[in-house]
């Protein structure tokens, strides 16, 4: 498993490097910090074609090279004569908890823990080549396959739907039922067709719109691969080459969430938990589309192993799962929270954070230094404290709070400030960490050395570490050990 350095910068730079807490949502894609598996961690293969999370909490993945089953830290393979066929296109959970599984090129299969059960034309299935699963409200299984049309499995058997019942084209891409109940199928080379339970109607470039849709614009692709409904009741249309469409009000809406990068071929439309969409791109990468702000783009050029995206998935814990051609993603919420100079801060650029006794914080920064209720999200009152840039800051067992600066040393405590220079005994002005002692002394760290501040007093460092050597980090141990 690999860490994106660059995701991981772009959530920094998000942070404005202001102060964290947890708890509060962070905007957009910087919001997230990702992860990476490829073959040399256990994937069957790098094209994660389908993923599903089912009930028990595992992870499944279909890719060309086999299923697996992902428990978080490793990889089960199911590769070894399981299936007929391991190019595993689609994958669903059935009602009683079993997983379907669609290859191309062997069939279709049901997993129950324990054996896999094949079911192939024989069983009444349109085609072997299965390329799609989707299971209805109803809890009925419907496959799309390619030349085969699209079977749904009615009491134990399985029913199709080909050309020759009025469907546009036996090569089935997706299938999505909407909030009324109607099955919506998009195609391959021959648009958009709607199943009331009864009828088929088609709607495709070539013919423009039929009943029931009324007039309107047509689709700019025949090839339709994703498919979603909104809140409000419209239809969201991935295509190959045409972008996304929207049918709403029986018009057709063209490029909805349209993409400045020119990106036309959408595989994936996967809403998440807040009410974002989420578009799989062939090529693209990966776009995250919020309603009045826009497309926001992750790349290969951010850490996304590809940027041909071939399934998403949002599970429990509102992780995104991103499949790609050349490896697996993990988009995992940052939950943190950013303050600035909106909530007192004096300055955005945080250098330096100690706890208080009381639970405030006491926080450094370029201007200063501030204290800071966490409960309240605010800074609680005003310090009488430097003016300068804030290197470190300690709060000792007395309740008096020390902050270094570039320009000495500063001791605050009951309204009183104290100043400690170069000229008091320290090695230098720059004094760059601080560290408490077991018996009250005050270790002090600065660029040409160390130093001890104990009642009052600067004393020489011990034997040893009187060297002007730039020091960056003191501490001493339970044991007394600096």
């Amino acid at each position: 498993m690999r860490h994106s350095a660059t995701a991981a910068l772009l959530s920094a730079l998000s942070l404005g490097w202001g102060i964290t807490a947890s708890g509060a949502d962070a905007p957009g894609l910087a919001g997230y910090l990702s992860d990476v598996w490829y073959t040399e961690d256990g994937l069957p293969h790098n094209a994660v074609q389908a993923i599903v999370q089912t009930r028990d909490g595992y992870l499944w993945l279909g890719t060309p090279g086999g299923l697996a089953r992902f428990d978080g830290v490793r990889f089960t393979a199911f590769n070894r004569g399981e299936l007929k066929h391991n190019n595993v296109h689609a994958l669903v959970e059935d009602p009683d908890g079993s997983l379907w599984v669609g290859t191309y090129g062997g069939g279709l299969y049901r997993y129950d823990g324990s054996r896999f059960q094949a079911f192939g034309p024989d069983d009444g299935l349109a085609s072997a080549l299965v390329r799609t699963l989707y299971r209805d409200r109803r809890g009925q299984l419907w496959v799309g396959t390619h030349e085969g049309g699209v079977s749904f499995r009615d009491h134990g058997r399985f029913r199709t739907l080909r050309a020759a019942d009025g469907l546009s084209s036996d090569t089935v891409r997706v299938v999505y039922e909407d909030r009324q109940g109607r099955l919506w199928i998009g195609t391959n080379a021959a648009g958009l067709n709607l199943w009331t339970g009864s009828r088929l109607f088609s709607y495709a470039v070539k013919s423009g719109p039929l009943a029931p849709y009324g007039p309107g614009d047509a689709l700019s692709s025949d090839n339709v691969l994703a498919l979603w409904e909104d809140a409000q009741g419209t239809l969201w249309i991935g295509t190959d080459g045409g972008g996304i469409w929207r049918l709403r009000d029986g018009r057709i809406e063209a490029n909805a969430a349209r993409d400045s990068r020119g990106v036309s071929g959408v595989r994936q439309l996967l809403p998440d938990s807040e009410g974002r969409l989420w578009i799989g791109t062939d090529g693209g990468g990966l776009d995250l589309f919020r309603e009045g702000r826009g497309i926001e783009a992750f790349t290969s050029r951010d850490g996304l192993p590809s940027d041909i995206v071939l399934s998403l998935l949002e599970d429990r814990e509102r992780n995104l799962w991103v499949g790609t051609r050349d490896g697996l993603l993990r988009l995992k919420r940052r939950k943190f929270r950013v303050y600035g100079g909106g909530d007192g801060l004096a300055s955005d650029f945080v250098t330096a954070l100690f706890g208080s006794r009381d639970g405030s914080l006491w926080v450094g920064s370029r201007a200063g230094l501030d204290r800071f209720d966490p409960g309240r999200g605010r800074r609680s009152g005003s310090v009488s404290g430097p003016a300068d840039t804030v290197l470190c800051v300690l709060e000792d067992r007395t309740g008096a709070v020390w902050t270094g600066t570039r320009n000495g040393l500063v001791r605050l405590q009951g309204g009183r400030a104290a100043e400690y220079r170069s000229a008091d005994g320290l090695p230098s002005d720059y004094v760059t960490a601080l560290g408490e002692g077991r018996r009250g002394a005050l270790w002090v760290a600065t660029r040409r050395g160390l130093a001890c501040i104990k009642d009052g007093r600067v004393r020489p460092a011990p034997v040893g570490l009187s060297a002007p050597t730039d020091v960056t980090a003191v501490h001493e141990s339970a044991d007394g050990t600096l």
